[in-house]
């Protein structure tokens, strides 16, 4: 091993985290690592240099019959800042593939162009709310992810738009309603002064150029778009408000990189929802009406369909180069022929429709579902409904015995060079005491001024140490108490599972260099340390401190033991190690805490010799500059900076050059760092269900208004929840780590969309076409979402299979977190909870909020609209999917 020492040349202090010094000692090794993998032929090449790595995946650095690992935690950091930046260059091609997606099926260029820019916008938009309105400056890779996540969601809000403006041809009629001379009154605004501007313009340059002087075509797309609009904007509101909430929930988490992503994820939820409700139908009326050649093509419309464009060409005498027109009123436009409902059947039979089409998956789920035996029974739907039942439940269970890591975080795969030169290093380099946790006592210290610090810039401004000015170790009282100490801590009990030989620390791993230096002292002076005067004491501390070094480790020194600073004495510490392993569960961890804490209580104290300092919890977290993993800042560091930024070798240091952890203080305990990150991971993902879960049945209240719907959809978003975590656990044998948390809440939000998409269908075929059985209702919404929310389920899910491309295992994990997500709840929506509303939905008013509370005399009761007859709706869902040519209802009925 090979020791790199500080200071470099022109400073005089230990170079710290985040310092200019450190980051030249970073340059340098970097430098060397890219010598060593240039020596040992371990450069990326090929397919890998072109994807951007650095080192050679899979590849041994061999010389001369010897296979060589290295590894330095500077390097690490190098190599993991190189990948990080590498890995979220597949956001560039999930971006293509979702906007490949959008194009193919709205069957338009624009919208899916600038359906992709909306989505790309509502990052650094989102950005700019939350660092100059939060004031949030904190920005690292976790927060990358909500690209990844924004590609599905918006695309699927793109889709909902879309899709309800395409289903608008079908439930608007042509022609404003009942009102017979509504076409005449629109054709009339062609007046003189437009009509030889028209008539010269569609007669020389050909049908349907002047469909933007088409008055009855523009109040038909103004109608069209209401409709559209208000479909898509509760819809869309509805599951952007669900998952912005669920994102929001992860801001309980009191880890603040995984609290500061589920914000910023959550802005750009909000901004997307924004700029589909303005720029998507702006779009949408700049592709299907002013655009030339292309009116109808993302709608699926039919030129031969379309009503004639070039009405005010029709009269007689009329031409290019006529001049009479005044006078003359123009006929009505032809409507389109309506073609027989069993004739149009008939033809869409013809079509072929692949099963792997939008179209051709609802139409098989439609004639799956709807199956029934001879006695009426849909044993399919219930046969899928129990199965997916079973499996929830088994998810369940599984997904309970998710625990917090007992080994640490790996971020490398296995073949990479510094996963190797790791797992040799535990294999050959670590001491049996290094496996088990550090433990501390610190005398001297009252607490730290945090009145400066930002938690979002966790480099600066940690905090100014207050010193206890009632400490001196002198007096005979303060030693003989500090030496008490050094044996309660030597002889504690502990009795838990955690704990070995009935102990609290191990034995014989106990430095109290009080001992050794009045070993010393006597050695030196012959005479105890009792019997000398306060100066002869810390002047003999003092060279003590600097010419000697522990039992325990000769190569060692005292620095992080004996504080001194300025010539004084500000602190002490008791180093030792316990009988708890460092990578055990939460479980065994917990009670073992509190017997810690109860050993810093039981502590004798004196006047001047007061209790030690204890960190409390929130106090532990650092968050590194090159990872987005958060933990504390290990104690001797923040010793060593501490010592070493107020030692009078360190007075000449340069000024500009200060320390981030200048003013950092060790935790009583090492263990605290990782048990409180463990805790931390445990209480985020918690709370955050806690807080998503009622949001989410709340929201589905209100899209609903049903509280039946509202049950089926919140056991269902459970057991997507449950699948997604106990796959996890049940198949792959993860823990509950980073990734875990994030997606435990994550899932909520993408899992509760679809169910809100197809619920709110459920409720609303009551109001637009009548239906009042369940049958019709499944198969209503069914018709209308179900394509919708099969495109947005390919998104998603295409977006984030590009991660597996990447790297760090921890974006590959993250990779099938999405996927999963997107499996189990494009499977429970559609096998558990449309299945379900289809077997047992309620039916007419039934579980409606209104009715309820009018049964219980709450409200006054209203008048309900009077049912659709039974012949119209079978009508309405007779026609095939997408066909529509059943119009229910006018304007005065759906209020729009």
């Amino acid at each position: 091993m090979f020791k790199v020492g500080s200071p470099l040349r022109g400073y005089t202090g230990a170079s710290s985290v985040g310092d200019k010094q450190f980051y030249k000692i970073q340059e340098w090794m970097a430098d060397v690592q890219e010598d060593l993998q240039g020596f040992f032929g371990m450069k990326a090449e090929g397919f890998q240099a072109l994807a951007g790595q650095s080192v050679n995946l899979g590849g041994v650095a061999t010389k001369g019959g010897l296979d060589v690992n290295w590894f330095s935690i500077v390097m690490q950091n190098a190599e993991m800042m190189h990948t990080v930046a590498n890995d979220t260059n597949m956001a560039v091609f999930s971006m293509l593939f979702v906007w490949f997606w959008i194009v193919m099926h709205t069957g338009s260029f624009l919208i899916g162009s600038l359906g992709m820019l909306q989505i790309v916008l509502s990052l650094p938009v989102s950005l700019f709310i939350y660092r100059v309105i939060f004031r949030i400056w904190f920005f690292d890779t976790l927060q990358t992810l909500a690209i990844f996540v924004i590609l599905g969601v918006g695309a699927d809000d793109v889709f909902v738009m879309v899709d309800a403006w395409v289903q608008s041809r079908d439930e608007v009629p042509y022609g404003g309603g009942s009102d017979e001379d509504e076409e005449q009154k629109l054709a009339s605004k062609c007046d003189d002064k437009a009509f030889p501007v028209c008539c010269a313009t569609c007669c020389c340059a050909g049908p349907c150029a002047c469909m933007g002087h088409d008055p009855v075509r523009a109040d038909w797309y103004v109608r069209r778009m209401e409709y559209a609009y208000s479909r898509a904007m509760k819809a869309v509101f509805n599951t952007s408000w669900t998952t912005a909430m669920a994102f929001f929930a992860t801001a309980v988490s009191p880890i603040m990189p995984i609290s500061t992503f589920g914000i910023y994820a959550a802005l750009c939820i909000i901004m997307n929802y924004v700029f589909v409700m303005t720029l998507t139908p702006a779009t949408i009326i700049i592709q299907e009406y002013y655009m030339e050649g292309t009116h109808g093509e993302s709608s699926g419309e039919k030129q031969s369909s379309l009503p004639n464009c070039c009405w005010c060409c029709s009269g007689p005498n009329f031409g290019p180069f006529s001049d009479t027109v005044k006078g003359w009123t123009p006929p009505p436009p032809s409507k389109p022929e309506k073609v027989p409902i069993d004739e149009e059947s008939k033809a869409i039979e013809k079509m072929k429709v692949s099963p792997c089409s939008p179209e051709g998956f609802i139409n098989g789920y439609l004639n799956t579902m709807e199956l029934q035996t001879q006695g009426g029974v849909r044993w399919f739907a219930i046969g899928t409904v129990l199965a997916l039942s079973a499996y929830g439940i088994f998810s369940c269970a599984a997904s309970s015995q998710l625990t917090p890591p007992t080994e640490a975080e790996q971020w490398f795969p296995d073949n990479h060079i510094y996963s190797k030169a790791l797992k040799s290093m535990d294999k050959f380099l670590s001491g049996d005491d290094d496996s088990y946790a550090l433990f501390k006592v610190v005398y001297g210290m009252k607490g730290l001024d945090r009145s400066k610090y930002n938690i979002y810039i966790p480099a600066e401004n940690r905090g100014e140490t207050k010193y206890d000015s009632d400490f001196d170790l002198q007096p005979a009282a303060a030693q003989n108490a500090f030496l008490d100490a050094c044996d309660t801590i030597r002889n504690y009990q502990c009795k838990e599972k955690g704990c070995q030989f009935g102990l609290l620390i191990r034995p014989n791993t106990t430095t109290c260099f009080l001992e050794e230096f009045q070993t010393w002292h006597y050695n030196t002076y012959a005479e105890t340390t009792y019997d000398c005067t306060a100066t002869e004491f810390y002047s003999r501390l003092t060279t003590f401190r600097e010419t000697t070094a522990p039992k325990a480790d000769p190569y060692g020194d005292w620095s992080t033991e004996i504080g001194m600073i300025d010539g004084e004495l500000k602190f002490a510490t008791i180093d030792s190690r316990m009988t708890m392993k460092v990578l055990q569960s939460v479980i065994v961890k917990r009670p073992i805490s509190k017997i810690a804490d109860n050993l810093v209580d039981d502590l004798v104290t004196t006047s001047t010799l007061n209790k030690p300092f204890q960190w409390t919890w929130d106090w532990v977290w650092y968050v590194s500059l090159s990872l987005f993993l958060s933990f504390s800042l290990p104690a001797e560091h923040a010793q060593n900076a501490l010592a070493q930024e107020h030692s009078p070798s360190n007075e000449a240091a340069p000024q500009n050059n200060p320390s981030p952890w200048r003013y950092c203080l060790a935790p009583y305990r090492d263990s605290t760092r990782r048990y409180e990150t463990e805790e931390g991971l445990i209480i985020g993902l918690m709370l955050g269900m806690a807080i998503a879960l009622p949001v989410a049945f709340a929201t589905l209240i209100f899209a609903t208004g049903n509280v039946v719907v509202s049950l089926y959809a919140i056991v269902s978003i459970g057991f997507v929840v449950a699948s997604v975590l106990g796959a996890c656990k049940a198949y792959l044998d993860w823990d509950l780590g980073i990734a875990e948390s994030v997606a435990g809440v994550i899932v909520i939000g993408l899992a509760v969309d679809y169910t809100i998409h197809m619920g709110h269908m459920y409720d609303h075929a009551s109001h637009e076409i009548g239906a009042q059985d369940r049958e019709a209702r499944f198969r209503f919404a069914v018709e209308k979402m179900g394509t919708t929310v099969f495109a947005g389920a390919i998104t998603t899910a295409g977006s984030g299979m590009f991660l597996y491309f990447t790297v760090l295992l921890f974006f590959s994990k993250m990779a099938t977190l999405i996927v999963f997500t997107i499996f189990f709840s494009f499977l429970y929506s559609f096998g558990f909870f449309m299945a379900l509303l289809l077997l047992a939905g309620p039916e007419g008013e039934f579980g409606r909020i209104g009715y309820i509370l009018e049964s219980l005399g709450l409200r006054k009761k209203a008048d309900y609209e009077k049912p659709v007859s039974v012949a119209v709706v079978d009508e309405a869902l007779a026609a095939p999917i997408g066909s529509g040519e059943v119009a229910l209802k006018g304007d005065e009925d759906t209020n729009l």
